[in-house]
């Protein structure tokens, strides 16, 4: 299972970094923690579902308690669940679809102050130094390749523009063209 590193970064401006493994195939997602007795403070796993869905979460065979993170596919924190019971069956989900889910240790969302609506820097199909870097340059290369599919794994990233970027740009637009208005009234 590969470790990447994955960054939150916080709606105060600040960025969490964590050391995660990542969970892909079926048999990792159904194994997910089961054996793992203590994670560190900056350790846990990324369940990628690799699509968005509506994901339930269980801590059955897991010997620690967790806080989990629900991510949608603009990576956006959408859902939390903090303080898991271990050896728990009961399911925990979100009433949104989620693209995937981060586990940490116990109290690690208050601790680092990770809140709803915080964005993490993961992109589903991934290499270890892709991730690492902070300006998502990786992304905008890909784009620039060939700009309907993502050439390394076969994604198509139009979805994921058209999804994620361009509701922000409309209401970035939207917000410019209410600021000439205003502007141009005042003349």
């Amino acid at each position: 299972m590969d470790t990447i590193d994955i960054v939150i970064k916080k709606r105060d401006g600040e960025s969490v970094k964590l050391s995660v493994k990542v969970a892909v195939t079926t048999l990792q997602l159904q194994q997910g923690l089961m054996h793992v007795k203590k994670l560190d403070e900056f350790d846990g796993m990324l369940f990628d579902f690799g699509k968005s869905i509506f994901a339930e979460m269980w801590t059955k065979d897991t010997s620690i308690s967790l806080d989990m993170l629900f991510f949608d596919s603009c990576h956006k924190l959408v859902c939390i669940h903090e303080n898991t019971m271990p050896y728990d069956e009961t399911r925990l989900g979100c009433d949104k679809p989620v693209a995937y889910v981060l586990a940490i240790a116990s109290g690690q969302v208050k601790a680092l102050g990770i809140t709803i609506g915080d964005v993490s820097e993961y992109y589903s199909g991934m290499t270890q130094n892709e991730s690492r870097k902070s300006d998502n340059s990786h992304i905008k290369a890909r784009y620039m390749e060939n700009p309907d599919t993502n050439t390394e794994s076969g994604q198509n990233l139009w979805p994921l523009f058209w999804h994620c970027v361009m509701p922000q740009l409309d209401h970035v637009l939207y917000a410019k063209s209410v600021f000439n208005i205003v502007l141009s009234t005042k003349k």
